[in-house]
């Protein structure tokens, strides 16, 4: 069983979960929660629900249970814990006929298309906070996102309806709406570790020093991956949505809708445009390759392959094969996930 831990989300839950009292400064404006916990019962209510969304990250492909903690919280906002056992009841508020739902709410002001994630999650709406706690969790259980589009978003929402124990629902936090989206495994921000990259005014007729032919390196703007299915990702730059830059780091115009597929079985790469360069495909890389045999990952250096250990790419590509010939061949390691 996977399980999936947000820090901005934990961080914030926890900020809320487990400082006590709620007499700060939000609450004395009434901002959030039970107005006057001293002259009315004590209230329960999402601490996460300040946020219109909260969005969360699940692997794609992936048939093993991936589990959603801490973002389903329900605190006691009495400034104190529960004496006895507290139960709280929750229905699901995503989606409905008439379009009120969170999600249709949410859509309906931001212009968004977040799907009802329905049939590919389960949770339960109950929740027993136990005497002597101040709230609990409840997990979101996603079985598989085989099925689920790396496209699209998914929508939950959820709403406080009971509790007992003497509490009542805090209006304005009984409310909760979570955004799943899924990632592969290639997703995230990759540096340029070295490469090269060559210009041609037609075929056999390479550019010399002409500003934009030259080495590949950490003047080169980091690469991101995005999800576009199980083993494919799109290519952008943190400069640019084209993906890659020539050699000062400026971009390189033309290039855009660029692919990779990736096969799982021997992680050869593929690379391909759905833009205005359809000749895109990939080469064997340059004859004298930039890194030397025996230093790069992969030893004497093979084009157009991922490496799992170091999560290092090695591509090689070319475009315009017949006119103004382009070939870039480029090292380009993981370095942190993707905003």
């Amino acid at each position: 069983m996977k399980k999936i831990l947000s820090s901005s989300l934990i961080l914030a839950t926890m900020a809320v979960a487990f400082t006590g009292c709620l007499k700060d400064k939000g609450f004395d404006n009434h901002t959030y929660g039970i107005n006057d916990p001293d002259l009315q019962p004590p209230g329960v209510g999402f601490p996460l629900a300040l946020n219109e969304k909260n969005t969360v990250g699940l692997d794609a492909g992936i048939t093993t249970n991936q589990v959603i903690n801490n973002v389903v919280w329900v605190n006691l906002e009495g400034g104190s814990p529960a004496k006895s056992d507290v139960h709280v009841t929750l229905v699901i508020n995503t989606h409905n006929a008439a379009l009120t739902g969170l999600m249709d709410l949410y859509n309906a002001l931001h212009g968004t298309n977040i799907l009802d994630a329905v049939g590919f999650y389960n949770v339960a709406l109950t929740l027993t906070i136990p005497a002597g706690a101040t709230g609990g969790n409840i997990p979101i259980n996603v079985p598989s996102t085989v099925a689920m589009d790396p496209n699209n978003t998914y929508g939950i929402g959820l709403t406080i309806t009971g509790v007992d124990g003497g509490y009542r629902i805090a209006s304005n936090l009984k409310d909760l709406l979570v955004e799943i989206t899924v990632k592969n495994k290639y997703d995230g921000v990759y540096s340029i570790q070295s490469g090269f990259v060559q210009r041609y005014t037609g075929p056999g007729a390479p550019v010399c020093c002409d500003g934009l032919t030259g080495p590949l390196g950490a003047q080169n703007p980091d690469v991101l991956l995005y999800t576009a299915g199980s083993n494919r990702v799109q290519i952008a730059n943190s400069a640019s949505a084209i993906g890659f830059t020539w050699s000062p780091g400026s971009g390189v115009g033309g290039l855009d809708a660029l692919f990779m597929d990736v096969d799982p079985a021997t992680n050869n790469t593929t690379e391909f445009s759905t833009g205005a360069n359809t000749t895109l495909g990939n080469f064997a890389g340059f004859p004298n390759p930039f890194v030397p045999p025996g230093t790069g990952p992969f030893g004497p250096p093979a084009a157009n392959k991922y490496d799992p250990a170091s999560k290092t790419f090695h591509v090689a590509f070319r475009w315009n094969p017949t006119s103004t010939l382009r070939e870039y061949d480029v090292v380009f390691k993981y370095k942190k996930p993707r905003p």
